[in-house]
């Protein structure tokens, strides 16, 4: 749906629900960057751009780093 629906909404929010995989699924990055180069809106090419390595939404849902005890 991301790369091939009619309605650039449908698409957004389709985004949005791979976007939330990225950092558990790597196949995610890659058909995020395809969507990229696909995308015809501008609007949604944004959205895709959140979502990647870099991007704030990449950022601000990268897992926290495992605390190691030092006991």
């Amino acid at each position: 749906m991301m790369l091939e629906d009619p309605s650039r909404v449908v698409r957004a929010r389709a985004t949005a629900l791979v976007g939330e995989a990225v950092h558990r699924h790597p196949e995610a990055v890659a058909a995020l960057e395809r969507a990229l180069a696909e995308e015809p809106v501008a609007g949604n090419r944004k959205i895709i751009q959140w979502w990647l390595p870099g991007g704030p939404r990449y950022e601000r849902t990268r897992p926290k780093e495992q605390r190691v005890s030092s006991r």
